[in-house]
């Protein structure tokens, strides 16, 4: 008696048992390998609307700064600053939306494209206006909402 008697499987029966294993094994991958590709997709597509809600929020609010008053000197504008770290200085670049002028002062400004984000109540927002009031060498940060329609002067008391 073989192995194959004694469970009670001829050759044909092990072999069927054996490709519906494998069947089965094929089609978790080919469920994981889908499930990857959809959420790359959705990722991919998060993505594409995040880009599309930003330049159509730098539009409205390249509108509002110039009703407001504010000339537009420069869009996409790059700083480097520096950060000491025990001792050790480390160079990094930041970009902010606009570089802008009223009543002979300068101003960094960051458009946000909806409500949740532009607010100083948003940390992230909240961080990089501070990070380009430190980077920019500017009289102040703006925060300009496209979807509220506000422009607001935003200062860190003790800066």
């Amino acid at each position: 008696m073989n192995v194959l008697d004694a469970l009670g499987l001829d050759g044909t029966g092990f072999a069927q048992t054996r490709w519906l294993v494998l069947v089965a094994v094929a089609a978790v991958f080919a469920g994981l390998w889908l499930g990857l590709a959809a959420a790359r997709l959705g990722k991919r597509r998060a993505i594409s609307r995040t880009r599309r809600v930003g330049r159509q929020g730098e539009t409205s609010a390249r509108r509002l700064l110039e009703r407001a008053g504010y000339r537009i000197d420069a869009e996409q504008v790059a700083a480097r600053t520096t950060v000491a770290v025990d001792g050790a200085v480390f160079a990094f670049d930041v970009r902010a939306d606009f570089l802008v002028t009223r009543r002979r002062k300068r101003y960094v400004a960051e458009c946000k494209g909806t409500p949740d984000v532009a607010t100083v109540a948003n940390r992230d927002t909240r961080r990089q206006l501070l990070e380009y009031a430190l980077a920019f060498d500017a009289d102040g940060v703006l925060l300009v909402s496209a979807p509220e329609g506000t422009v607001q002067v935003i200062t860190f008391p003790g800066l």
